[in-house]
C-alpha cells in the first residue's frame, strides 16, 4: 500500500490563496496574519521579506479574506476558503470578512528590462484591476486574463489602450511622462 496518496501535495509557486485552497494544496496556516493586520490600526503597513517568502501569497490571503462579494455564491466560496483555519473563529472574522472594495496589484510577473516596457506592463494590470472591479463579475477570470494578456478585441500590446476612457499608451520616449515627474 502506498503512503503517497495520504501526503499533501505542496503547491510549488502558487501564490494565488484561492487556488491553493481550492486545489487542496498543502497551507500552513498563517490566517491570523489577517487579524494582525485588522487589529494593527496603523493606515500603511511594510511588510519586507525575502524572495519566495510568502509575501504574494499572504496578501492574496487577505483579499480574499476582505473582498466584497456582490453574488451570494462567490461569497459562500471565499468563506469556504476559511473553513478550518484559525482566522474563521474569530471576531475579526465576523467583523471585516468579505466586507471591503479591494484593489489587488502584483508586481510579481513584471520582469521587463526597461522602464517604458515595465511602465506599460504596469499599466495593463492596472486596467486589467479595472475591468474587473467595474465588471461587477469578479469571478469571471477568463475575461481578466484576456485583458491581462491584451486578448481583448481591438487591444494589443503594440496599440493604445482607450477602454474605460484610459489610456495607456507606449511611448518610445524614455520619459516617464507627466505622472511620475516627467516632462508634461
Amino acid at each position: 500500500m502506498s503512503t503517497r496518496a495520504t501526503q499533501p501535495r505542496i503547491g510549488i509557486g502558487v501564490s494565488d490563496f484561492r487556488k491553493l485552497r481550492e486545489r487542496d494544496l498543502l497551507f500552513i496556516d498563517k490566517s491570523m496574519f489577517l487579524a494582525e493586520v485588522m487589529d494593527t490600526g496603523a493606515e500603511i503597513l511594510l511588510l519586507p521579506r525575502p524572495r519566495r517568502f510568502g509575501k504574494t501569497l499572504n496578501l492574496s490571503m487577505l483579499r480574499y479574506f476582505l473582498e466584497r462579494q456582490q453574488d451570494r455564491q462567490q461569497k459562500k466560496r471565499h468563506a469556504r476558503l476559511f473553513e478550518g483555519l484559525a482566522i474563521s473563529a474569530t471576531q475579526s472574522f465576523t467583523e471585516h470578512f468579505a466586507r471591503y472594495p479591494v484593489i489587488f496589484l502584483t508586481f510579481k510577473d513584471i520582469k521587463e528590462r526597461d522602464f517604458s516596457e515595465s511602465l506599460f506592463d504596469l499599466q495593463r494590470l492596472m486596467r486589467a484591476e479595472i475591468v474587473r472591479l467595474a465588471g461587477d463579475g469578479c469571478a469571471d477570470t477568463a475575461a481578466q486574463d484576456q485583458v491581462t494578456h491584451g486578448l481583448v478585441p481591438g487591444s494589443s500590446k503594440g496599440q493604445q489602450e482607450t477602454q474605460l476612457g484610459l489610456n495607456f499608451s507606449r511611448g518610445n520616449s524614455a520619459s516617464p511622462g507627466p505622472w511620475l515627474g516627467g516632462p508634461r
